[in-house]
């Protein structure tokens, strides 16, 4: 358990700041949905802008999974406090999973948040794109 929510913490440390958001690839090109990356007279051919807001989407989809998977987790903590009966060791072992899970958690969203005040005080326009 304790595995797990370490891997899941240290992805999304390095992940969860939106660096692949919304890079220009050409000078005074701001890249910011699907319909910017796409080559201009071409059938849906996507280029190499497209990379950031693939990463992007990626990124999201994996904080999304990372809170699924977080409100389970609790759930499981729970329900093994509860069925603990008062042993000593089942009720600090689910609180061992509660307290991971509660800092796996902040971690994740301090993240985000840090990076968002960094982009604020950077002057950083976009930081996601619009799908």
């Amino acid at each position: 358990m304790k595995k797990v929510l370490s891997f899941f913490v240290l992805i999304f440390s390095f992940s969860a700041g939106k660096v692949f958001a919304a890079t220009n690839t050409q000078p005074g090109v701001n890249v910011t949905s699907w319909q910017d990356c796409i080559a201009a007279g071409t059938k849906d051919v996507a280029t190499l802008a497209c990379i950031p807001i693939v990463l992007q989407n990626i990124i999201n989809f994996m904080a999304l999974f990372a809170g699924v998977i977080a409100v389970f987790l609790l759930m499981f903590a729970g329900f093994k406090f509860t069925t603990s009966q008062g042993d000593p060791e089942k009720v600090a072992t689910a609180r061992r999973t509660m307290v991971f899970v509660l800092w796996g958690s902040l971690i994740i969203v301090a993240s985000f948040a840090i990076v968002n005040l960094i982009a604020q005080f950077t002057g950083v326009s976009s930081l996601a794109p619009k799908p």
